[in-house]
């Protein structure tokens, strides 16, 4: 994001930003929060799989990321108890951590430069 503080958004009527990593410093949060939620339940072995599953396919939605654990790395057939029981654990625990980042210096500074106001 460094590089688009020198761009002048006077040229634009909207701008998207994505939220983790732009917006928030929360580019770790995620990980811990899936590691968090696993941790009580699960073994180390499968968790540490299930996190280079996460870092390498980070557009992937976590609904599709906990199939993935389940289907794939655990080989559990009926899992529907226990997919929702991780999802609404995970919703709980980022929502907690996500009101508490930081919003990331690069995004504060683009906004001082181009004199946005709020």
């Amino acid at each position: 994001m460094k590089s688009i503080n020198k761009i002048n958004l006077n040229n634009y009527n909207t701008i998207i930003f994505d939220c983790d990593g732009v917006i928030l410093n929360s580019n770790n949060i995620k990980k811990n929060t899936f590691i968090e939620t696993l941790h009580l339940k699960y073994d180390k072995k499968s968790i540490k799989s299930f996190i280079e599953y996460h870092n390498n396919n980070g557009g992937i939605s976590r609904f599709n990321k906990f199939k993935f654990f389940f289907d794939k790395i655990l080989k559990i057939k009926n899992y529907k108890r226990k997919y929702i029981e991780c999802i609404n654990s995970f919703s709980k625990i980022l929502r907690k951590k996500l009101v508490k980042c930081e919003i990331d210096k690069s995004l504060i500074k683009l906004i001082e430069n181009n004199n946005i106001k709020k």
